[in-house]
This record gives C-alpha cells, sequence and structure tokens, in this order.
C-alpha cells in the first residue's frame, strides 16, 4: 500500500523501470485502483502530502480495514490543515490564523496550556485555557 501511493503520486518519468514494472502488475490485478490511477495529479504538492502523511500517521499505526483507516485519514487531514505547523513564515497552519503575539510580561506568569491528544496520542494538540 506504502509503495503503491508513493508511485502514483510520483511523475511516471522519476519510476525506476522495476517500480513501473510493478505498478503496470498492481494495476492490472486491481481493476478499481486502475481506475481511479489517472485521477491523481502528479505534482509536488500531492507527493509531499502523500510523503508526510505516510511518515506521520501511516508508518506509526495498525490498520485493520478500510473504516478506521477513512477515520485516520480524516482526522491527519484535519490535524495536517488546522494545528500542524507548516514551513511558513511564523510556521502558521493553512486554515489557522496566528495567536496574538504575548507582549505583556506579567501574562507569562498565568499561561495556562492544556493538551488535547488526537488520533490515541500520536499527534497532541496545545491551546491557551481560559
Amino acid at each position: 500500500m506504502h509503495e503503491v501511493t508513493g508511485w502514483l503520486t510520483r511523475h511516471p518519468d522519476r519510476l525506476t523501470d522495476d517500480e513501473a514494472r510493478r505498478l503496470k502488475a498492481i494495476l492490472a490485478r486491481c481493476p478499481a485502483l486502475a481506475r481511479t490511477a489517472h485521477h491523481v495529479p502528479y505534482e509536488p504538492i500531492t507527493e509531499r502530502w502523500v510523503q508526510t502523511c505516510r511518515h506521520e500517521l501511516l508508518d506509526r499505526t495498525l490498520i485493520w480495514n478500510q473504516a478506521p483507516l477513512l477515520h485516520a485519514l480524516r482526522e491527519f487531514e484535519s490535524i495536517y490543515n488546522q494545528h500542524r505547523p507548516h514551513r511558513t513564515p511564523h510556521s502558521a497552519a493553512p486554515l489557522r490564523p496566528l495567536p496574538e503575539p504575548i507582549t505583556d510580561p506579567d501574562r507569562f506568569d498565568r499561561l495556562d496550556v492544556c493538551r488535547h491528544d488526537r488520533l490515541g496520542g500520536l499527534f497532541h494538540e496545545y491551546a491557551h485555557t481560559a
């Protein structure tokens, strides 16, 4: 599964001869995957997202069937877009505004932070409590 998603999201010219041959054999045995393979865009953003998902989620979890896989992917998508810092100015997440900076030194004494575990503790979200 990991190899196939990596092969589908890479540009065909970047596959080795062995990878291209193995992908062709898998697509021949799985018509449903072959029908959807041409819908996957070959672009670096997609490749990066799939690699991030593999390294941060799929390589660290054991998923038995489709229902838990879909739940984990939806949850990871939420974490990726709303909480996880990205390589942007000030490490902002795509769908979350940056918090207001703390300029009053007295506020550092009363910072209360709570942790919320996501995906069984694989990811943690931290937020200021009111």
